[in-house]
């Protein structure tokens, strides 16, 4: 009998580690989240057309010390919101009045230009610094050799 209870015991234990896994990594990431929204703002009238990039990019360029960025549209107005989670909870009502009508469509218009000039210069980038790459001229010169052994 004792021997049965054991491997009854031990067949179901997997299931019931696995369980537990689940159980501690769903409370430890509820926590975690909790943690990183312990101190936030909040920064109405976002404009759609702000990439979540640029909107983090820019409050780091504004000192802001940010944990987690998180847009939001509202069910009840069908605004966009931005929620910002911060490091320095002293600092609050400073960033408040700093983020105001931040990425509006206002502020979207006048810094558009900027966005599609910093695009275009990435993208031209990008495309010149593979255009020439050492490493694929190697790698022509490293299979010509694989060829010419071959023969």
């Amino acid at each position: 009998m004792e021997v049965e209870q054991s491997s009854i015991q031990h067949s179901e234990n997997p299931l019931a580690v696995d369980e537990r896994r689940r159980i501690h990594n769903r409370s430890r990431t509820l926590h975690q989240r909790q943690m990183a929204y312990k101190h936030e703002i909040f920064i109405r009238n976002i404009d759609h057309r702000y990439p979540v990039r640029q909107m983090k990019i820019t409050l780091k360029s504004m000192g802001i010390e940010i944990t987690q960025v998180n847009p939001l549209i509202s069910n009840k107005t069908n605004e966009r919101i931005l929620r910002v989670g911060l490091k320095q909870p002293d600092h609050l009502e400073k960033y408040e009045e700093q983020t105001e009508g931040l990425f509006s469509t206002r502020s979207y218009h006048r810094n558009c230009h900027k966005f599609n000039k910093q695009r275009r210069r990435n993208h031209h980038e990008h495309r010149d610094e593979h255009r020439n790459e050492p490493h694929r001229q190697n790698h022509r010169e490293h299979r010509n050799d694989q060829q010419q052994h071959k023969q």
